[in-house]
C-alpha cells in the first residue's frame, strides 16, 4: 500500500505527482510497463520466464549423473493458464542435448572402425550395448550388418569378434575378392596371413576352429592392397547375415610386424573402446566476496556457561536421581523441607551434572547475536544525464568505466587490483552507512587451534621426539596438547628468530591457551547490503484492501502468479528483500569502519562492545590493512577492502574447438565457437609451430604433426626439406589448412622479415622461462631438439551471476516510479577491469604468446603480446619491458574487460602444450586452463624435425649411394637418424654411417649441404 502521510522519502515531484492524482487512476499509472522499456518490471519477469521454460531430462537408473533424454513442459500443473513459448530456451536446449545424444551414440559405434583415413563411408546398423567385458560393444541380432566403403588401399584388418556357439551366417567379406570368413567355409586360405589370439596359423581355417562365445582376437592380411568394400557380419548380398558382437575392426594401409600383432592382441586396446556418455556436471562456479570478519575475546565474549563443558553424557541426555520409595505428604514432620534441601545439596555435589544445582548471583551472560553498523568510504561515482523516453534528462550516478586502468594497476606478478598515489582522489566524499545482524560462533579459537596443533605435530614434533628419545608408543595424537610446555621450552632453547614460523606457531597457540573468551563471526548481509538487499523470509503479495474485481485486483493477481511462478522454477529465488535506506555500491572497495557493534544474549539482554560513546582499538588483519596510497585519505576508515563485486561473478577462460563451424557467419561473440571436451574431435590444437634456431626458420604443421610449409628468415613460404613444391602448390596447402592456422601463416609473412628476426628472439626467449611439470612424461623426438608449440584459441570474459544488479534504494525506487525505465546498475557492468594472461617466470606457465583476435578473424592491431619474453625493438610485438633499457619486467600487459553480455574475448595463442596457461583479474580467483595428454602427445610424437646441417665433410659417393654418408649421432630409443641431400632438383634420403674409429685411407671426400632428420622407426615383418 502507499501511504501518503510518509511520501516525503521520494523527493520534490514524486511528492507532487502523487499528491495530485487519485488512488485508482495512480494504479492506472504505476503498471504500466513494458519488456522494452523496463527489464526488470513485472511484465518482464513474466516474459523472461515465458522464453525461459521448463527443461525435463530422462536420467540412466544406474547412473542418475547420465542423460538419456531431454524434452520440455508446455506448463506447470500447477499453473495450466500459464504456457511457455514454444520456442524457448529450454525447447532450444532440449532440442540440443537430444541431438548432441544422438551424435555421441553415433560416434561411439563408428568409434569402433579404426582406418587409415579419417572418415569412412558406413550403412547398415547396430546397437551399442554394455558387455561385461568389453564395456561397450556393437551388437548384431541377426537381421543387422555394416558396409563399409571408402576405405583407400588397405592390406591387413584386426577385430575383436564375439560369435555365439551353434550361429549361421557371414562374419566378414571383401566385395569382389575371395577373401571372407563365413560359417560354409570359414577363413579363407587366400589372405596371405591369419592370426588368432596373438599366434600365426595356416589356412584354410574352418568355422569351427574359431573359438565361441567369448571374445576372440583376428588378424587377418590380404596379399595386396585393395580398395573394395568390406561387408561385416553379412555377406555382399546380404543373405547370409551373423548374431554376434564387435568390439572394433582396425584397418591398415601395411603390414604388421609378428611383434607389432602380438602388442595389439596383449594390450586389448581394441577391445577396450572407449565409449562417451553426455552427463551432467557442475559448471564452473561462481564467486562472491567474503564479508568481512570481527573477533572478540575478553569477558564480553565469554558466557557464563558452556554447555558442552557441562555434559557429561555422550548421549546427550541429563542425569537423574530415580526416587523408588512412597512418600506420604501427610505425615511429613516439619523439618522436612530441611532434609530435602539437605538431599539436593548432596546429589548435586556429585561429580555428575550440575544442571539444576547453581545458584545465579547475575543474570547468565550467554551472547548469540552479534548486531552491526559499520561505514564504507568507497569508490566515487561520477553525476551523469540520461535520457527518457520524452527526451528530458534524469540525473544518474555512475563508475568511470576506466578508474581501474587509470588509476588502479594489475602488476605483472599481483595477485590484488592495488591503488596508484592517483586512486586517492577517487574515493568517495562521504562515507555510506550499512548495518545488519548475525548469529555467533564460538568455533574460530578451536579451529584455530586445531590448524596450529596440526602443522606443529606433522614438522615440528619429529624432530622433538628424535632428540628426545620418545618412545613411539608415546607418540599419541594429543602429545602436544599435554605436553605443550616441554615441547615449547625445548624450542625456546634452540634461540629462535621472531619471524621463525614454528616459534611463531608456539607462540600463537600458548596465546590462544590464555584467552577468556572467544567469539566470532563474519559481518553476514554485508555484501547483500551493498547491493541494497537484505536477506530475509518474504511474506506472501498481498493487499487485502483492494476491490474484488477491477484491473487493481488483477495487476495483483498477475504479480502473485509470476512470483509464484518464479519461486517453483527457481527455489529460494525470492529471499531479498529492499533495503532502501542504503547506496547501492555493486563495487566493494574501500575503506570500512565499525561505527557500532552490540551482542545480544539468549535472554534479550544486550551488550554494547562499540559505539560512538565506547570506542575500542580494532586490530586488522594483514590484507586488510591500508595501502600507502589510501594512508591518510582513509585514516578515518582504517580497514581496507581490496576491490571486489559484490554480486556472485567468475571469470571464465576455456578453450575453443579448433574446428569452425560450418555454415555459419562469426559473430562478435563468437558464440557458434565450440568450446573444448573430451572428445578428440573438438580438441583446441588449430597446428603446430616449430622454430629452427640454426636457419632461423619456423616449420608449420598440422594439428596431427605433419609437416606443410617452412617460413625463412624473409618471411617467405617454402617447400619443406625432401619436397620440390612451388609457389602454387605451396599456397594451395595453406588454403586447405586449419582456418586458424592459415590466418597465423599469413600474418607472419604480411609482417615481413624485421618482425620474423624479433619473433624468433621472442619465441627462444620464452621458452627459457617455461619447463613444464610434466615434461618427463613427454618423451617425444620434437622435445629433444627443439620445443615445438601448439597453436590453440581461447575465449575469456567477466561473468555475473543473472543480470546486474539494480538499486533498490529510495532515489532509485523515485526514478522506477515515475519514469518506467531507470532502475540504475550506476553503469557497474561497463567497467573495465584488467586481465593478465600468463604468469611471468612461472616455469609451468606454458604460454609463449598471444594475439587478440577480431571478429573477421584478423588479429587486433596485428600486435603480438608476449609476457614471457625479452624487449624487442619491433613495434607489433609487446612485452614486460618498456624499452631496452628499462632492467625490470614492470610494463603489464593486461586486457581490458567488461561484465556486459557478449563482450567475451578470443585469444589466438602458442604455448607449449605440456604445461598450463594462467588468467588472473584481482577481483576473482584466478583460473588456470590446460590441454589433456591424450589430445597432442600423437601430434608431438608424429612430429618429423629437420633442421640444416652444412657443411659436412664425408666420403665422396655417387647420389644414389646410399650407404656411405659418416655422421656418428647419439642413438635416440625408437627413432633413427638420417641425412635429407638434394642435387639439382632430386631429392635423397639416406641413412647415416657411424665414423670408424680407427684410422684407415680416406677414400676422395666431399663437402654435402643437407638436413638431418629424425623420424620414429616403422618395425618390419621377420
Amino acid at each position: 500500500m502507499l501511504d501518503r502521510s510518509k511520501i516525503q522519502t521520494l523527493g520534490t515531484i514524486a511528492v507532487n505527482f502523487i499528491n495530485k492524482t487519485s488512488d485508482s487512476d495512480l494504479v492506472q499509472t504505476l503498471p504500466k510497463d513494458t519488456a522494452d522499456n523496463n527489464q526488470y518490471g513485472v511484465t518482464a519477469l513474466e516474459n523472461a520466464i515465458k522464453a525461459a521454460g521448463v527443461l525435463k531430462v530422462l536420467k540412466n537408473e544406474q547412473d542418475q549423473n547420465q542423460i538419456v533424454s531431454a524434452s520440455v513442459s508446455n506448463n506447470l500443473p500447477e499453473f495450466p493458464n500459464y504456457s511457455f513459448n514454444s520456442n524457448s530456451k529450454a525447447s532450444r536446449l532440449a532440442g540440443s542435448i537430444n541431438t548432441l545424444i544422438a551424435e555421441v551414440q553415433n560416434f561411439n559405434k563408428e568409434s569402433r572402425l579404426i582406418a587409415p583415413k579419417k572418415s569412412v563411408q558406413v550403412t547398415g546398423d547396430s546397437t551399442l550395448v554394455d558387455d561385461d567385458i568389453a564395456l561397450k560393444c556393437l551388437s548384431f541380432d541377426g537381421n543387422q550388418s555394416y558396409k563399409i566403403s571408402d576405405l583407400g588401399n588397405i592390406q591387413p584388418l584386426s577385430m575383436w569378434v564375439n560369435i555365439p556357439e551353434g550361429v549361421q551366417g557371414s562374419l566378414l567379406e571383401l566385395e569382389s575378392t575371395s577373401l571372407y570368413v563365413n560359417y560354409a567355409n570359414g577363413i579363407s586360405s587366400t589372405w596371405q596371413k591369419i592370426y588368432i589370439n596373438g599366434q600365426q596359423v595356416n589356412g584354410p581355417i574352418n568355422w569351427t576352429a574359431i573359438p565361441k562365445n567369448r571374445w576372440v582376437f583376428l588378424h587377418l592380411e590380404a596379399n595386396n592392397p585393395l580398395s573394395g568394400t568390406v561387408y561385416l557380419m553379412s555377406n555382399s548380398s546380404g543373405s547370409n547375415r551373423l548374431r554376434g558382437r564387435i568390439a572394433s575392426v582396425s584397418f591398415h594401409k601395411k603390414p604388421l610386424s609378428p611383434t607389432e600383432i602380438e602388442r595389439d592382441y596383449q594390450d586389448k586396446i581394441g577391445l577396450f573402446r572407449p565409449s562417451y556418455t553426455v552427463k551432467i556436471v557442475p559448471g564452473p562456479r561462481y564467486w562472491q566476496p567474503n564479508d568481512p570478519v570481527v573477533l572478540m575475546t575478553g569477558e564480553v565474549a565469554k558466557p557464563t556457561r558452556n554447555r558442552e563443558d557441562e555434559r557429561l553424557r555422550t548421549d546427550g541426555l541429563l542425569q537423574c536421581q530415580l526416587l523408588t520409595q512412597s512418600i506420604d505428604l501427610q505425615s511429613l514432620p516439619d523439618n522436612t523441607l530441611n532434609i530435602f534441601v539437605q538431599f539436593l545439596n548432596d546429589f548435586g555435589n556429585k561429580p555428575t551434572e550440575k544442571i539444576g544445582f547453581r545458584q545465579w548471583a547475575n543474570q547468565p551472560w550467554n551472547p548469540f547475536l552479534l548486531e552491526w553498523q559499520v561505514q564504507l568510504k568507497g569508490l566515487e561515482h561520477k553525476s551523469q544525464q540520461n535520457k527518457n523516453d520524452n527526451n528530458k534528462y534524469t540525473p544518474s550516478v555512475n563508475y568511470d568505466t576506466n578508474i581501474f586502468k587509470d588509476k588502479y594497476q594489475l602488476r605483472v606478478d599481483g595477485l590484488e587490483i592495488t591503488p596508484t598515489d592517483a586512486s586517492a582522489n577517487h574515493l568517495a566524499d562521504y562515507p555510506d552507512l550499512y548495518r545488519g545482524a548475525s548469529f555467533l560462533s564460538s568455533s574460530a579459537s578451536m579451529l584455530l587451534k586445531d590448524n596450529l596443533i596440526d602443522y606443529l605435530t606433522k614438522y615440528l614434533l619429529p624432530d622433538y621426539y628424535q632428540e628426545q628419545n620418545i618412545s613411539p608408543d608415546d607418540q599419541t595424537e594429543d602429545y602436544l596438547v599435554k605436553n605443550f610446555n616441554a615441547v615449547k621450552g625445548w624450542y625456546d632453547k634452540k634461540n629462535p628468530t621472531a619471524s621463525d614460523p614454528f616459534f611463531t606457531a608456539l607462540r600463537a597457540y600458548q596465546q590462544l591457551q590464555s584467552l577468556n573468551g572467544c567469539l566470532a563471526q563474519s559481518l553476514g548481509g554485508f555484501s547483500d547490503a551493498l547491493l541494497t538487499y537484505n536477506r530475509t523470509i518474504q511474506l506472501d503479495v498481498n493487499d487485502n484492501l483492494l476491490t474484488a474485481n477491477g484491473p487493481t485486483k488483477e495487476f495483483l493477481q498477475n504479480v502473485q502468479n509470476t512470483l509464484e511462478l518464479s519461486s517453483r522454477l527457481v527455489p529460494d529465488s525470492i529471499l531479498r528483500s529492499p533495503l532502501n535506506g542504503f547506496d547501492f555500491s555493486p563495487i566493494r572497495l574501500g575503506g570500512l569502519k565499525i561505527t557500532d557493534l552490540r551482542l545480544v544474549d539468549t535472554f534479550g539482554q544486550v551488550n554494547v562492545v562499540l559505539d560512538t560513546n565506547n570506542s575500542r582499538e580494532i586490530v586488522t588483519s594483514q590484507p586488510l590493512t591500508l595501502p600507502s596510497a589510501f594512508a591518510n585519505v582513509l585514516s578515518s576508515h582504517p580497514i581496507y577492502l581490496p576491490p571486489r563485486l559484490a554480486q556472485p561473478a567468475r571469470l571464465n577462460f576455456r578453450w575453443l574447438s579448433a574446428t569452425r563451424p560450418q555454415g555459419t557467419r562469426r559473430s562478435k561473440s563468437s558464440k557458434q565457437d565450440q568450446e573444448m571436451n573430451d572428445t578428440l574431435a573438438t580438441k583446441p590444437i588449430c597446428g603446430w609451430v616449430l622454430p629452427n634456431n640454426l636457419d632461423n626458420s619456423l616449420t608449420i604443421y598440422d594439428d596431427e604433426g605433419n609437416a606443410l610449409v617452412m617460413i625463412d628468415r624473409t618471411a617467405q613460404l617454402r617447400s619443406i626439406p625432401g619436397l620440390n613444391y612451388d609457389e602454387k602448390k605451396i599456397q594451395g596447402i595453406i588454403d586447405r589448412t586449419n582456418p586458424y592456422l592459415k590466418q597465423m601463416v599469413r600474418y607472419l609473412i604480411d609482417q615481413g622479415a624485421a618482425f620474423m628476426s624479433d619473433f624468433l628472439t621472442t619465441v627462444n626467449a620464452a621458452l627459457q622461462t617455461i619447463d613444464p611439470e610434466g615434461f618427463a612424461q613427454n618423451k617425444a623426438i620434437s622435445l629433444l631438439v627443439s620445443r615445438p608449440l601448439a597453436l590453440v584459441r581461447s575465449r575469456i570474459n567477466l561473468d555475473i551471476q543473472g543480470i546486474p544488479a539494480v538499486s533498490q534504494n529510495k532515489i532509485s525506487f523515485s526514478n522506477d516510479l515515475f519514469y518506467n525505465k531507470f532502475r540504475t546498475t550506476q553503469a557497474f557492468e561497463k567497467v573495465k577491469f584488467p586481465i593478465r594472461i600468463g604468469e611471468y617466470q612461472q616455469f609451468n606457465d606454458s604460454l609463449v604468446g598471444y594475439w587478440v583476435e577480431k571478429a573477421d578473424g584478423t588479429y587486433t592491431d596485428s600486435v603480438f603480446y608476449a609476457p614471457q619474453s625479452c624487449y624487442v625493438p619491433h613495434e607489433k610485438i609487446k612485452t614486460l619491458f618498456e624499452n631496452e633499457e628499462d632492467p625490470t619486467p614492470d610494463t603489464p600487459l593486461n586486457l581490458e574487460q567488461t561484465l556486459e553480455e557478449n563482450t567475451a574475448q578470443t585469444l589466438v595463442m602458442l604455448i607449449d602444450p605440456r604445461g598450463q596457461v594462467n588468467a588472473t583479474c584481482g577481483i576473482l580467483p584466478a583460473k588456470s586452463i590446460s590441454i589433456p595428454p591424450e589430445q597432442y602427445l600423437p601430434a608431438l610424437q608424429a612430429i618429423e624435425v629437420t633442421f640444416l646441417a652444412a657443411p659436412l665433410l664425408s666420403d665422396l659417393n655417387p647420389i644414389n649411394d646410399l650407404d656411405q654418408i659418416k655422421l656418428s649421432l647419439p642413438e635416440v630409443p625408437n627413432y633413427e637418424w638420417s641425412w635429407l641431400g638434394k642435387d639439382g632438383t632430386v631429392w635423397s634420403n639416406r641413412p647415416l654411417v657411424p665414423f670408424d674409429s680407427q684410422s684407415v685411407y680416406s677414400s676422395p671426400q666431399k663437402i654435402y649441404d643437407g638436413w638431418l632428420k629424425l623420424t620414429r622407426k616403422t618395425e618390419t615383418n621377420e
